[in-house]
């Protein structure tokens, strides 16, 4: 069902558990991949220690911990569909520049070309990745999207942001 697999990293009930607690807090069955990845690390970090535990059991302080963290995801969401929105005010209204964020030209009127020229310049496939990761997609499901593995995806949003970055386009990159 899920692409990770930790079993030799943690107890099998600590995944079902990450699962279970982000399902609860609204995050999506697609998103589960990407909320282990980022929890299991500190799962892995973490040490239970009964004696400053207050009484809690080891269940409890994990629990604990991945709440902590899928709060924390669930902030970065809100923060970045914030961003998104800065720049896409109305993403139903389509377009000649679908791709580009229209709020920002009224202070830069070069930056459109700029934007266009560097997305231009990028190939179909990145170009494509470009804008589903504008859209908020998720590494895994643009690789699922575009059939191929997520480390393939990861490199091109690398080369994408040096692009964005070797030009001045620091600004759009989300942080």
């Amino acid at each position: 069902m899920y692409e990770n697999d930790y079993s030799t990293l943690l107890p099998d009930w600590n995944v079902s558990l990450i699962n279970c607690r982000a399902m609860q807090m609204g995050f999506r069955r697609d998103e589960l991949d990407d909320v282990q990845q980022q929890i299991v690390p500190h799962l892995l970090n973490f040490t239970f220690d009964p004696a400053k535990s207050n009484g809690a059991s080891e269940q409890t302080a994990i629990v604990a911990v991945i709440d902590q963290q899928l709060k924390t995801m669930a902030r970065a969401q809100v923060r970045y569909r914030k961003h998104v929105e800065q720049f896409h005010p109305n993403p139903n209204v389509k377009g000649a520049d679908d791709d580009l964020p229209a709020a920002v030209y009224e202070e830069s009127p070069d930056l459109k070309l700029d934007v266009q020229l560097a997305i231009e310049a990028l190939s179909p496939r990145d170009r494509e990745i470009c804008t589903a990761l504008s859209k908020g997609h998720s590494i895994a499901q643009i690789a699922r999207d575009l059939g191929c593995d997520r480390y393939i995806v990861r490199c091109a949003v690398r080369d994408i942001r040096s692009r964005f970055q070797a030009i001045g386009l620091e600004g759009w990159l989300s942080h």
